[in-house]
């Protein structure tokens, strides 16, 4: 799948703009503050995913003015699918083909995105790691989405009846709701982890250029032991429930389940959070979103858009050079850099910008 053609109405930094764009690789380049990030955030609305810097509906539209609107036109399993995200203050609203979706998350359109703030999934805490899986799970999964949500909301009444000193009796209708969502979400992202291991490991070796130490990710969780079935992570779910009950009373949260799990990198066998260097972090993290890529194409059997925003600015002149091209030789990728060097030569499309408009391309 690729996009054929982009254009923005008032959008960030953007008048208008209409840019038509090719398979393979586009390199997007330009000084500071000209609107690269915006461009390659106007394409993750499009693919139903959330902005890369969201403070409100109201910073996506242009000072000034009081709607937005982002178009294009992609190529999907051989049909061309119109989709246009409508912004204002109050809201995103999806059309695909002029007809109204029901969510933004019914975009035809898949992407898979790298951006700064993606080195925190190696680097930080491990609630950007269970959401990296469960948005996942959600495009592969759609009813994952009601599943999640029906699990916070049985954890927020739960928490609610902890922090009242509430008796057995109260809370033992929400242990059983609680047990049965959570065992299924667990089990639901071991199995999508156990799958992403091979590509986190074929990816991280692509760009480092050596097999080992070999790159891995597991789930790690104190529900799960081997080969569960949800029977057996029920039983033990609810026992670990009742062990720490009076720990859960005295805190007033709710301490076992999947909203404790973790998603564990290694390298070589060691959490690469730890004791990964500044390098191997950022590979690990680009290796990340590249398996994510893998697991989307095996869904879709199309590739999706690869965005790539300012990945080349700490890697050195080998991984800059595989990378490169890995992407260019699959599906399309667009990314952003603020100066196009030699590593980028070779059949890239390139595009400028400057002040919110291409000024070379």
């Amino acid at each position: 799948m690729h996009i054929e053609e982009i254009s923005l109405r008032n959008y960030r930094n953007y008048s208008s703009l209409t840019l038509a764009l090719e398979p393979g690789l586009t390199v997007v380049s330009g000084d500071n503050g000209q609107g690269k990030t915006n461009l390659l955030e106007a394409i993750c609305l499009l693919s139903g995913r959330s902005p890369i810097r969201f403070g409100g509906n109201s910073q996506l539209v242009r000072w000034g003015s009081e709607t937005a609107s982002v178009a294009g036109r992609a190529r999907v399993g051989g049909v061309c699918p119109g989709l246009r995200v409508s912004i204002s203050a109050s809201g995103r609203r999806l059309d695909v083909n002029n007809t109204r979706a029901r969510s933004l998350a019914q975009s035809p359109l898949q992407a898979a995105l790298f951006c700064p703030d993606t080195l925190s999934l190696v680097k930080e805490g491990a609630q950007g790691r269970r959401d990296l899986v469960d948005g996942l799970l959600e495009r592969l999964q759609p009813a994952y989405r009601r599943l999640r949500a029906d699990y916070a909301r049985v954890l927020r009444q739960r928490n609610k009846v902890l922090q009242h000193a509430g008796r057995d009796a109260e809370l033992g209708p929400w242990d059983t709701q609680l047990v049965e969502l959570g065992s299924r979400i667990a089990l639901s992202r071991a199995a999508l982890v156990r799958r992403a291991g091979p590509h986190v490991s074929a990816s991280y070796a692509g760009l480092s250029g050596k097999a080992e130490p070999a790159a891995w990710a597991r789930y790690e969780s104190g529900l799960l032991e081997g080969d569960d079935e949800e029977e057996s992570v029920a039983a033990r779910f609810t026992a670990r429930l009742r062990e720490r009950r009076d720990e859960e009373r005295a805190r007033g949260v709710t301490v076992v389940g999947p909203h404790r799990d973790d998603v564990v990198l290694e390298l070589g066998g060691r959490a690469l959070r730890e004791f990964g260097s500044q390098g191997e972090q950022r590979c690990a993290a680009l290796a990340l979103v590249l398996a994510e890529a893998g697991l989307l194409e095996e869904s879709a059997g199309e590739r999706p858009v690869l965005l790539l925003d300012d990945v080349l600015s700490e890697l050195d002149e080998a991984r800059r050079r595989r990378l490169v091209e890995s992407v260019a030789a699959n599906g399309q990728t667009i990314m952003t850099t603020t100066r196009a060097d030699d590593s980028l030569a070779g059949g890239a499309g390139l595009v400028r910008i400057a002040g919110g408009e291409v000024v070379d391309g």
